[in-house]
């Protein structure tokens, strides 16, 4: 077993060059090497969307206790609102950015 670190922008780029390669190969009559690199892809997806929902997970979790603050009054729904931007922004920004240029 080989790991590898890669940035999210690194494995994104690599699912889509990867998918490039075999895009208009057979999907009932893959080759073995279409297969393996099919499978490569969902195992490159699947970390990047794990990555994504743990992302999201703490982006809810800090937005939930600042909504308490906001249902307490001790903040505006503007300052909500802007401080809900910078976080999904810096938490999730390359994940965006990259799906979403």
């Amino acid at each position: 077993m080989i790991n590898l670190e890669l940035s999210i922008k690194e494995a994104i780029q690599l699912q889509r060059t990867l998918y490039h390669h075999v895009r208009l190969d057979s999907i009932e009559f893959p080759s073995q090497r279409v297969k393996n690199i099919r499978e490569i892809i969902w195992k490159v997806d699947t970390v990047i969307e794990n990555d994504r929902q743990s992302k999201l997970n703490e982006v809810n979790k800090i937005l939930d206790e600042k909504h308490k603050e906001l249902e307490e009054k001790k903040l505006k729904q503007e300052e909500f609102d802007e401080f809900a931007q910078k976080l999904v922004e810096e938490k999730l920004g390359e994940h965006h950015e990259i799906i979403n240029p």
